[in-house]
């Protein structure tokens, strides 16, 4: 009973949110929207996505690993996919970083373990996306007239 009532909640607090973000949607405009939808360009996005959290969990897995704690890749996928959902949903990438956080710490890593290798691949991110700036630039660089 206790287990229905709850689901019930759930379900009661899903559709009320839904109706609150949706109330003054033009559904007109979003008709018109969805009728040039491409399906192929769509699986491409997911695609690319998909392909995206696979390598984001690969990395945060030996770095897990370097940290001193084991991380099967399975989990690390499901927990990327997750926190990737909640940067997507939160107002900013920090709620997806405390999720991983919480659910690397909770399949047994410690807090320090699962916050210190939520940073380091933070850090590793960020070189990662310096160099292919620096790589990048020269395709870039305008000679003057």
């Amino acid at each position: 009973m206790r287990r229905s009532l709850l689901l019930l909640i759930k379900a009661a607090t899903s559709f009320l949110l839904l109706y609150f973000s949706l109330r003054w949607v033009n559904v007109g405009a979003l008709a018109e929207r969805f009728s040039r939808f491409e399906p192929g360009w769509a699986a491409l996005g997911f695609l690319l996505l998909t392909a995206q959290i696979v390598l984001l969990a690969a990395r945060w897995r030996e770095i897990v690993t370097v940290c001193g704690t084991t991380l099967a890749f399975y989990s690390a996928f499901q927990i990327t996919f997750i926190a990737a959902f909640f940067n997507q949903v939160l107002p900013s990438t920090v709620g997806g970083d405390g999720v991983r956080i919480w659910l690397l710490a909770r399949k047994g890593a410690g807090w320090a373990s699962a916050t210190y290798s939520v940073l380091a691949d933070r850090v590793v991110g960020l070189v990662v996306l310096a160099f292919i700036v620096i790589a990048c630039l020269p395709f870039y660089v305008h000679p003057r007239s």
